[in-house]
């Protein structure tokens, strides 16, 4: 498997976005379970809206029927949080990855 980090110019997210063939991931960190998935919904919503040009209603809407919401890792990795959910959002022509490039 290979594994490669890079970097966008001009681009960032607020938590590391993971890119897949067929799709990429939007996370979020907090102490409880339903704060990181709120965070990492908002965070997704958040993309799908500066880079895709959706409304919000649009971003969330997509994100409830097309997106699956899960948790990454629910233990202390780090000082400041303990859980990391995650967003899945499939590459489609609409969303075909993180960032308008």
């Amino acid at each position: 498997m290979l594994v490669r980090f890079d970097l966008v110019k001009g681009k960032q997210g607020r938590w590391p976005v993971t890119e897949l063939a067929d799709r990429w991931v939007v996370h979020g960190t907090d102490f409880e379970f339903m704060g990181a998935i709120q965070l990492a919904c908002e965070e997704a919503a958040r993309m799908l809206v500066d880079e895709w040009d959706f409304t919000m209603e649009d971003a969330f809407i997509f994100l409830s029927v097309a997106c699956d919401v899960g948790v990454a890792q629910a233990c202390k990795p780090g000082p400041g949080f303990e859980t990391i959910a995650r967003v899945v959002i499939p590459k489609i022509p609409a969303v075909p990855g993180p960032f308008r490039l």
